[in-house]
């Protein structure tokens, strides 16, 4: 044999796996079918030699015939059978992937949806902080004229009027002032007008506050010179000082220290106890109200400038204010004048008093001059 055919015949062997010629012959020949074992590839090959060697055989058989022609022109020759057939091929690679088409149209958009429900209330936030207290309001419209008690004559000199033909006197006339009430005049005359005894007397806050039936008129009190409060000599604990203040009061003539009209610490004060003064600008605004404000107002607007008391942060105006001598925490004490005196075995007698006639000897009340 050739040795290019041997080296093909070997080729073949080794894809086939087939180390054995006899065997690969066979193979080849048809005469033994190929083994599960194979490949494809294998199957494949064997296949093709097999329909070659089928080729070859019928192609060797076709010469003889040709030769036998000459004598025997009648005789036909055999037909061949047909070659199986061979195994399927392997799927072909996949195409690439078409082009992306274009994206459509939007579509119309959609009805809208139907309302949803209202959302519940949240919960109320909690209150702020107090501002600071606004000006004083402007003056209210003054009144008409209403009936007085005093006229007017032409030179303006100032007399009461009768009130009727029988000329009854006016039963009482009361002044509230917020600030001061002064009277400038060369001569006052008061004509049937009596003080009630010469007591001046000063207000004075209890230590201990009194029951609302208890009454110490008349008795002697000592000022706690720590709490500025007043005692009586019972209520004196052991060595505190023993200095004799006063004698608490009914009715004084004159009393001081009563804080009539608002609280004692409306205004701002200094160490000494003067009223602080701001100053602020009083115009008209374009409503026709008077406004006090420590702003200066534009420069079209007529203002006066002037200064006015400085409220307290801590006045407020909403709570209703009752006077000291309506308060049973507070007592009026005669501090000068003379007074009855109901004096104990316990009490201090003042080293300025005088201690004049007996009123009531079973209750020791002696008459006293405080000065």
């Amino acid at each position: 044999m050739d040795v290019n055919v041997d080296n093909f015949v070997a080729g073949i062997g080794k894809i086939m796996g087939v180390n054995d010629p006899a065997e690969l012959s066979s193979l080849f020949s048809g005469e033994q079918p190929p083994s599960n074992d194979m490949n494809d590839v294998q199957k494949t090959i064997a296949s093709v030699c097999r329909l070659m060697s089928i080729v070859f055989k019928a192609s060797k058989n076709m010469g003889k015939e040709n030769e036998g022609s000459t004598n025997h022109q009648n005789s036909s020759g055999v037909q061949g059978l047909q070659g199986p057939q061979g195994p399927q091929g392997r799927q072909g690679t996949p195409g690439r992937q078409g082009v992306q088409g274009e994206k459509g149209v939007q579509g119309e958009q959609g009805p809208p949806g139907d309302e949803g429900p209202q959302g519940v209330q949240g919960i109320q936030g909690e209150k702020g902080p107090e501002g600071p207290r606004g000006f004083p309001g402007a003056d209210g419209c003054r009144g008409n004229d209403g009936d007085s008690f005093f006229k007017m004559d032409e030179d303006g000199n100032i007399a009461p009027k009768s009130i009727n033909s029988d000329n009854k006197l006016i039963p009482s006339i009361e002044f509230n002032c917020e600030n001061r009430f002064r009277i400038a005049s060369k001569k006052i005359e008061l004509d049937g007008i009596t003080f009630n005894g010469e007591k001046v007397g000063h207000m004075f806050e209890w230590e201990v506050e009194p029951g609302p039936d208890e009454e110490f008129f008349g008795r002697i009190v000592y000022l706690n010179n720590n709490s500025n409060k007043i005692n009586l000599i019972e209520q004196i604990q052991d060595g505190e000082i023993v200095e004799p203040i006063g004698v608490v009061l009914k009715e004084p003539s004159v009393v001081y220290n009563n804080h009539t009209n608002h609280w004692k610490g409306k205004y701002l004060t200094d160490d000494y106890g003067n009223i602080l003064k701001k100053t602020v600008y009083k115009y008209i605004n374009k409503k026709g109200v008077l406004m006090m404000t420590s702003r200066r107002p534009s420069k079209n607007k007529d203002y006066e400038i002037v200064d006015v008391n400085e409220i307290n942060p801590e006045f407020r105006i909403e709570d209703k204010y009752v006077n000291r001598f309506e308060r049973n925490e507070w007592a009026p004490v005669c501090v000068s004048g003379n007074v009855c005196v109901k004096i104990t075995p316990q009490d201090e007698i003042g080293k300025n008093w005088i201690v004049s006639k007996m009123i009531n000897e079973t209750e020791n009340i002696r008459n006293v001059f405080i000065r």
